[in-house]
């Protein structure tokens, strides 16, 4: 039974969420599995190990700068041979797939992300160890990451911006991709396959909200998923008229809204209580491992639509109740960067330590 007939008909993508270390494959076979149901693999930026973080100034502090520096080309690497083996892997599926299919994601790491320049000058490293046309560069929601993802796409790399969590910073995504994709045509380059993906983290949004919301407000849990819906109603208007049309009479594609963080907590480890409400058309889901068997071999998902007028009532009530949607995305978007940062750290801190550890050649 094709549990997904209804999802590829509305072009919803399902991706694997994975995490960038270690090397897919090497001690996580749940993951290796799963790479047969997905349309594509996210390597988040090193969230996941933010315990390593709390000593991360400590160490960095007593590990000389050479050591931290092998470290960094060290944790480059082992990513990149992950965005390798995974692109080998989906190619044999979607090695003549279009667009977002069989795309890898890496995302830049934290300590250039504040330089454009700098984000730039690493994905064409990356690039010279991967098929360009399977990966995608992931920036942050920054002004540095914008700027970023306009010259990544004036030169015909594919960009995806993490961590979108605003109106406001969804549309500066969109007009870098956009303005990108114009450079490009004043200069008769071609616009086909090039790819761009705006990425919303949806619990940590809830998380956020919920705590300052009155414990029995019937707007617990839904403002993650209405800003989704707003996301998707603004990309709708934007890929639409006579600018975008010139673009796609060219053969550009639209950016795609993503949806990434999808497990509220331990209440639904499968995070299925947000899938099956943001399964909006066109957009990209990126799942764990078991979420995403579960969608492709048991549940019945379908695609569902954004209801402007509830979309308004729930963003309207949350201001009212001292819920400010802007002002609480600008926070988090800052604490996410912060986070980012510092679990990196204690990454490159705990690999220059094994390093330091490890014999060295004699000279």
């Amino acid at each position: 039974m094709d549990h997904l007939k209804s999802l590829r008909a509305a072009q919803v993508a399902l991706w694997l969420a994975a995490d960038p270390l270690p090397p897919l494959g090497t001690e996580r076979p749940t993951e290796l599995a799963s790479l047969r149901f997905a349309a594509g693999v996210r390597l988040a930026p090193p969230a996941a190990h933010a315990m390593l973080a709390e000593r991360a100034d400590e160490d960095t502090g007593r590990l000389g700068p050479e050591r931290l520096g092998e470290a960094r080309m060290a944790y480059r690497r082992l990513v990149v041979s992950h965005v390798a083996a995974a692109a080998r892997r989906l190619r044999r599926s979607h090695g003549r797939a279009r667009g977002e299919e069989g795309l890898v994601q890496f995302a830049c790491t934290p300590d250039v992300a504040k330089d454009a320049a700098a984000v730039v000058e690493e994905a064409v490293r990356v690039l010279r160890r991967v098929p360009a046309a399977k990966v995608i560069i992931g920036v942050p929601a920054s002004d540095a990451g914008m700027a970023a993802v306009h010259e990544l796409t004036y030169r015909g790399i594919n960009a995806a911006v993490d961590d979108v969590v605003s109106a406001d910073r969804y549309e500066q995504a969109a007009e870098a991709y956009i303005s990108g994709l114009e450079r490009r045509l004043v200069e008769r380059r071609r616009l086909e396959r090039i790819a761009s993906l705006a990425w919303m983290p949806v619990a940590p949004v809830d998380r956020r909200v919920d705590a300052v919301l009155e414990a029995d407000s019937p707007l617990r849990a839904t403002v993650a998923v209405a800003i989704a819906q707003q996301l998707h109603l603004l990309a709708s208007r934007r890929f639409a008229g006579p600018r975008w049309r010139r673009l796609a009479a060219c053969g550009a594609q639209p950016q795609r809204l993503g949806f990434s963080a999808l497990s509220p907590g331990p209440g639904d480890e499968h995070g299925m209580s947000y899938v099956d409400r943001l399964t909006l058309p066109g957009t990209v889901l990126a799942l764990a491992p078991r979420t995403l068997e579960l969608c492709c071999t048991g549940a019945r998902l379908l695609p569902v639509e954004a209801d402007e007028t509830e979309v308004a009532w729930i963003l309207a009530e949350a201001a009212a109740a001292d819920a400010p949607v802007p002002a609480i995305a600008a926070e988090l978007e800052y604490e996410i960067r912060g986070e980012t940062l510092r679990a990196y750290r204690g990454t490159v801190a705990t690999m220059a330590k094994g390093l330091g550890d490890a014999p060295r050649p004699a000279r």
